[in-house]
């Protein structure tokens, strides 16, 4: 029912800090909603901090709706981001709302959308900087807190040897790649859709699946 089962198949139950990264339509706002899902369903409060808008908004409602969720969905807190600045001071004063109201999880999606923007306004040194302030202090967070991070991130296609590479990578570089305990790598194949393992104790690991309307839908080899 929920995308909890696509990340214990393919990371284990050890979460921590985890990064999920793909092209577009791969799902990674999906699976953040489900993964808030799984959790308020046991008890737990989750912080939700999106870039989104209406469709994500709509998406939400759905599901609430659908997993008969409303009572518990109480204890998911959502909050629109609307600036790369206000992302960095959110992430600086995380530690106090932690202490306040002791969230298993905490989510950003997308972690790298007002940071892209960032980048079109200001120099990409001060910019990368504010980054990776965000990234070392998520980073810590979840060790001092025992506390599950995910990050949703765009991906880039990396050139190779000076020609066009279909290699794809996270946006943000080695920040990206270096922080998170756990990363993710989504992908588009061609009826289906494929979850990576490219950073964990699981890594190679891999799972098929499908974005249906109620979720995520994992597909076994005789589905294909």
């Amino acid at each position: 029912m929920f995308s909890f089962n696509l990340f214990k198949r393919v990371l284990g139950d050890n979460v921590g800090f985890l990064e999920i990264f793909g092209e577009p339509f791969t799902g990674k706002t999906i699976m953040s909603i489900l993964y808030a899902l799984e959790h308020i369903s046991k008890g737990n409060r989750v912080l939700f901090f999106s870039t989104g808008v209406r469709l994500f908004e709509e998406k939400l409602t759905y599901l609430i709706k659908r997993y008969e969720l409303v009572e518990e969905s109480r204890n998911l807190i959502v909050s629109k981001l609307n600036s790369f600045h206000e992302q960095l001071t959110v992430v600086n004063y995380l530690e106090e709302v932690l202490s306040s109201i002791q969230p298993k999880l905490v989510i950003f999606d997308s972690f790298t959308e007002l940071y892209r923007l960032a980048l079109v306004k200001k120099r990409g040194i001060t910019v990368n900087l504010m980054l990776n302030k965000q990234f070392a202090r998520l980073k810590e967070l979840s060790n001092s807190f025992n506390l599950e991070v995910l990050i949703t991130n765009q991906a880039i296609h990396k050139p190779l040897n000076s020609a066009v590479s279909k290699e794809i990578w996270p946006l943000g570089g080695k920040m990206s790649l270096s922080w998170p305990d756990n990363i993710i790598k989504l992908v588009n194949l061609n009826n289906y859709k494929e979850a990576v393992l490219v950073k964990g104790l699981k890594e190679g690991s891999k799972v098929r699946y499908r974005i249906v309307k109620d979720g995520i839908k994992i597909v076994d080899s005789e589905d294909l």
